[in-house]
């Protein structure tokens, strides 16, 4: 008789917030792919239904929300849902973030400014305070935080989304460390320039080749880690970032 290799992520629930495209898609078939219940989250329709028909066709078990996690009543509608349906939450991925400023820093306006640190900083933050009732339902409950490369070496075009995300690895530890007597472990991600529509700007710079391969990543290659740090194979793993860019130097 053939043995069946057990899959990690079985009546496993996971959240990933921008999840219809991208780093975000990538993870939530991953995630799906090793039987866990995937939930995912837009504000845009087209784009929820389209990422929902995908890892559908690949025989996930995908819940779709239309929610925009940057607003307070549509994401506590959501949490309810989720509350509602499983009761628990087994892995938040937090992979909101926004950049819409291209350029020099002090070219930025307020508005711009504002809107990063919304979305990048409060929103991440706001996302784990009011899910933290159903992580702690869960058994090994799991947060991860995508960061990113530009948050250790800023890059010039994109000046305060780099500033945005050097924030988020002083949130992992922060939460890490606070969280922990709820055996609710935080861990971070920080992919280098990976070939997404956030990164068109910058995708064919020189900077997408500064790292030891010559090249961008793809979303794909981001997801594996994810996997892993959400995962009961790294319970004593907690209040990490790690890089994946292709070996691009990282330090604050």
């Amino acid at each position: 008789m053939e043995n069946k290799i057990a899959k990690k992520y079985t009546n496993k629930v996971c959240l990933i917030t921008g999840s219809t495209m991208g780093i975000g898609l990538a993870m939530a078939e991953r995630f799906g792919l090793e039987d866990a219940n995937v939930i995912i989250c837009s504000r845009r329709k087209e784009n929820l239904e389209s990422a929902e028909l995908r890892l559908k066709s690949l025989g996930i078990k995908v819940d779709a929300y239309i929610c925009n996690v940057n607003d307070k009543e549509q994401r506590k509608k959501l949490l309810n849902s989720i509350y509602e349906k499983y009761q628990k939450l087994d892995a938040l991925v937090c992979n909101v973030a926004v950049n819409p400023h291209f350029g020099n820093s002090y070219d930025i306006s307020e508005k711009e400014f504002d809107k990063i640190f919304e979305v990048n900083v409060k929103n991440t933050f706001f996302t784990i305070k009011e899910s933290l009732q159903l992580l702690k339902n869960a058994k090994n409950p799991s947060i991860l935080i995508i960061s990113s490369q530009a948050g250790y070496t800023p890059f010039p075009s994109i000046g305060i989304y780099s500033v945005s995300k050097t924030a988020l690895f002083s949130m992992t530890k922060l939460l890490a460390e606070e969280l922990a007597k709820f055996k609710i472990r935080v861990n971070c991600i920080a992919p280098g320039i990976i070939k997404t529509k956030m990164s068109q700007a910058i995708i064919d710079s020189d900077e997408a080749k500064l790292n030891f391969l010559k090249r961008p990543g793809l979303p794909n290659e981001i997801s594996g880690a994810a996997l892993f740090l959400c995962s009961e194979e790294a319970t004593f793993i907690t209040g990490e970032t790690v890089c994946i860019n292709g070996g691009m130097h990282g330090r604050l």
